[in-house]
């Protein structure tokens, strides 16, 4: 499979390759073997559990163990968070949804929180949740979420 920042090279497996122009490219291997070389010419390759993050402006290629679960969890029609930062969170799920979200201030950007949701279920069901353990106030307004302090 050929990406503008290199080739994945597929060996009998089971991944999940995510490319957002505003992120590093990462790959997540939960079975078999894949295989990444940069256009520089630099390879990989990767085991169950590992997750390979590349930054091809800063050419810097990062590989890690990790709980396959997070990344692997579309495939169930589910969001699974474990300790992820509330940025983070909403950045996945405005995609989903199509919303834009506003923080009332950046250091709600950094809460850690945790949660499952049903990609097709209503996201208030984990924005409520949200709002009943961390103190949270979510308002949607169209197609924008302002996030606040209660």
């Amino acid at each position: 499979m050929a990406l503008p920042e290199g080739d994945i090279k597929v060996y009998g497996t089971r991944f999940c390759i995510t490319d957002y122009g505003n992120k590093p490219m990462s790959a997540v291997l939960t079975r078999g073997s894949i295989g990444f070389t940069t256009t520089g010419g630099e390879e990989v390759r990767l085991k169950p559990a590992d997750r390979l993050t590349y930054e091809a402006t800063e050419g810097v290629l990062k590989v890690e163990q990790v709980d396959t679960t997070l990344y692997m969890s579309w495939i169930n029609k589910m969001f699974v968070f474990k300790g992820q930062p509330l940025g983070e969170i909403m950045e996945t799920l405005s995609r989903w949804y199509d919303l834009d979200c506003v923080f009332a201030s950046e250091d709600l950007k950094q809460v850690r929180l945790s949660g499952r949701l049903n990609r097709y279920q209503n996201i208030q069901v984990l924005l409520k949740t949200y709002e009943g353990i961390a103190g949270l106030r979510f308002e949607i307004e169209g197609r924008q979420v302002f996030i606040s302090r209660k």
